[in-house]
């Protein structure tokens, strides 16, 4: 019985692996797996690096006069703490409308739990660094980035505009801006190395792929 599972468990694995197809048909489908990879990976992240590497900025001098800054939301804890990441948001969002670079600034967030507020953690942060609240605008539907974006230009009305957030994440929020047919900067919020940053980089190369077929293959439009 044993050996019948032994048996089996290699049948499978071989078969994982077309070990059980001739020298020949193996790098066939290596060669198609490549080319699959290469397609559905590759090939859309370098267009989404490409296509807004000019427009993603970290000197604040670089930085063009826009309407808006829009800080997208991240980790909170306890309705009371902002993760590193989201700090850096907040701080990095704060000096460019000292400096006036922006008139106003959108928070979009994750607001679908009561007890979980991304929004309103970074608002107090903001007013807390003397940030008028007049010109603190509120998107407690940003669950997604293409969410965001997607209600900045066709909610909020959001036509040019700084996106504040980290380097890794920076050129898929600019792209979808871009998409929407913002006017649209990228400014790196990076103020340390963050804890599990590898993960978030390996995170968003397949996150760049997900929303490059979503707005560029399917055309989605609408939420």
């Amino acid at each position: 019985m044993i050996s019948r599972k032994k048996d089996i468990s290699k049948l499978l694995f071989q078969k994982f692996l077309f070990l059980q197809y001739p020298l020949q048909k193996q790098k066939q489908w290596v060669f198609l797996f490549l080319l699959f990879f290469i397609i559905l990976v590759i090939v859309p992240n370098w267009i989404i690096l490409k296509s807004t590497e000019t427009e993603i900025l970290k000197n604040i001098v670089e930085i063009k006069k826009s309407e808006t800054g829009i800080i997208l939301g991240a980790a909170v804890y306890g309705n009371k703490y902002a993760s590193p990441i989201v700090l850096d948001r907040i701080i990095t969002a704060a000096n460019l409308y000292k400096a006036g670079k922006v008139r106003n600034l959108l928070i979009s967030g994750d607001h679908r739990q009561k007890y979980y507020n991304e929004v309103r953690v970074i608002k107090n942060l903001l007013l807390a660094r003397n940030i008028p609240e007049k010109d603190i605008m509120l998107d407690h539907s940003g669950f997604s980035t293409y969410e965001s974006i997607f209600r900045a230009k066709n909610v909020f009305g959001v036509k040019d505009a700084v996106i504040i957030t980290q380097s890794f994440h920076l050129p898929r929020a600019v792209f979808l801006a871009q998409r929407q047919g913002m006017d649209a900067q990228g400014f790196c919020a990076d103020r340390r190395v963050y804890r599990n940053n590898l993960w978030y980089i390996f995170r968003e190369y397949l996150a760049r792929v997900k929303d490059f077929f979503y707005v560029d293959v399917f055309r989605h439009i609408e939420l």
